[in-house]
């Protein structure tokens, strides 16, 4: 392994093929981010320094994942989304990168930069929410689908902004709903043992 970030970046873009711009929407991360790393003006946050290192080691090439966002304040449903989803996409054989984000506005931010195949917002602060995904109804091509979980059971104020790829749950997001979603994303891969899995 590379001794310096500056140099595992190189290396990582030369074998992945990418360049710094794909190599920062892997990540989830700004191309101004991964430009001060390869440059060595900076260093990666230790979440990053993970993905790059699990990168170098990787002998899987194949980068033909799709990304999918969780917006959630609460942590705990945020990592009980990710497993549910991680079990789906298992089921399907789909290889899915999870991205979090607990905060809805940097969540928007992160939809422009990261362009998930599918993202997953937990409702809490619904009027919040519904202001940021009206104006996500507006750029159809900047994004991929989206769910909108509502564990208060309340679907009326969602359900007055459904548009194509937007979906409503209400309740909790579980194994059929996960799978389900991903089924919905362009996803060429996806195999029939999703059938199986549900039905078992």
């Amino acid at each position: 392994m590379p001794e310096s970030f500056a140099a595992l970046v190189a290396e990582i873009r030369k074998t992945y093929g990418f360049t710094q711009e794909a190599l920062a929407r892997h990540l989830g991360v700004t191309f101004s981010t991964v430009n001060a790393w390869e440059a060595g003006r900076a260093v990666p946050q230790p979440r990053h320094r993970y993905r790059l290192e699990q990168m170098a080691k990787s002998d899987d090439r194949d980068v033909s994942h799709r990304d999918v966002l969780l917006v959630d304040p609460k942590q705990r449903t945020r990592q009980a989304t990710a497993r549910v989803l991680l079990d789906a996409a298992q089921a399907l054989g789909v290889h899915i990168v999870i991205h979090e984000e607990p905060d809805d506005v940097l969540a928007l931010v992160k939809l422009g930069l990261l362009r998930p195949s599918l993202t997953v917002f937990h409702l809490t602060q619904q009027s919040t929410v519904r202001e940021h995904l009206r104006r996500l109804t507006a750029l159809p091509d900047a994004i991929g689908n989206i769910v909108l979980v509502d564990a208060h059971n309340d679907s009326n104020g969602t359900a007055q902004i459904a548009a194509p790829r937007i979906q409503t749950i209400a309740g909790p997001f579980g194994l059929a709903a996960a799978g389900a979603a991903l089924r919905q994303i362009d996803t060429p891969n996806i195999g029939s043992s999703w059938g199986e899995l549900v039905s078992a």
